[in-house]
């Protein structure tokens, strides 16, 4: 718990619909930050964000039903905007999609009749297009490991709960990639399957997470197994922790 001196505060205020919550954008320490109030003044928790010299905090927005904050950003070095959606598990506050577009965005705004679908305006080239955004997700686990994945960001927590249990937000290990991660998904099971997949914001990136079992890869996935896969006692994977920590795809 602390407090907030009213000089550190921003404009973007958001009450969460529960009203026990109140988001709040900062500016300390030169970092962009969203501070989150409680009834009693107090704050507790925070996000921190991209450092001020290179956003701008325009808007916070809750989901109607409080699960998704929206955390709009205008970027300084080029002409876009970012939408990014937070969820909290655990007291920690992971980072689920973020939205990039390279137009200027107008109105942001959350359905207040269907929870999880966000509408807003793009202005590009002299063109205005209407968005909407649907969230969906479901929980599963892929292989033989039961691998579960968590996204946060360009981060995903990776724990095969055949082998091990680990309390989140911690994970058997992370694997982290360029790019926020836009998707996650498990491939059939079967010889040479991958045991995750993940796709990245560029659209054009795909990790690949490969039980190899003694097997030369294939150099479309050689590249991407560089990223490391946690290695459960008596198996052989590719970048196995212990062995050397994780890299970012193509470094």
């Amino acid at each position: 718990m602390s407090t907030i001196e009213q000089s550190e505060l921003d404009r973007p205020l958001a009450r969460r619909p529960s009203g026990a919550l109140l988001a709040a954008g900062l500016t300390r320490r030169d970092h962009t930050i969203v501070a989150f109030i409680e009834k009693n003044g107090l704050q507790h928790g925070e996000l921190a964000l991209q450092p001020a010299t290179e956003v701008e905090l325009l808007e916070l927005a809750w989901s109607c039903d409080g699960q998704v904050l929206l955390v709009w950003l205008q970027l300084h070095a080029v002409a876009g905007h970012l939408l990014q959606l937070w969820m909290v598990g655990n007291h920690h506050w992971y980072l689920k999609q973020q939205l990039d577009e390279a137009g200027e965005v107008v109105g942001p705004v959350w359905s207040q009749q269907h929870p999880g679908m966000l509408r807003y305006i793009v202005r590009s080239s002299g063109e205005e297009v209407l968005k909407t955004v649907k969230l969906a997700w479901s929980t599963d686990c892929g292989g033989e490991l039961a691998t579960v994945a968590v996204v946060d960001g360009a981060t995903m927590g990776l724990t095969p709960l055949g082998e091990t249990v680990v309390p989140p937000p911690a994970a058997a290990l992370q694997l982290r990639v360029d790019r926020p991660v836009r998707q996650v998904v498990f491939p059939s099971p079967g010889p040479g399957q991958g045991l995750l997949a993940g796709a990245t914001q560029d659209g054009n990136s795909l990790l690949v997470v490969m039980d190899l079992a003694g097997k030369e890869a294939a150099p479309a996935t050689r590249r991407a197994a560089r990223c490391g896969v946690w290695r459960p006692p008596g198996r052989r994977c590719h970048g196995a922790a212990g062995e050397r920590p994780a890299a970012p795809v193509g470094k």
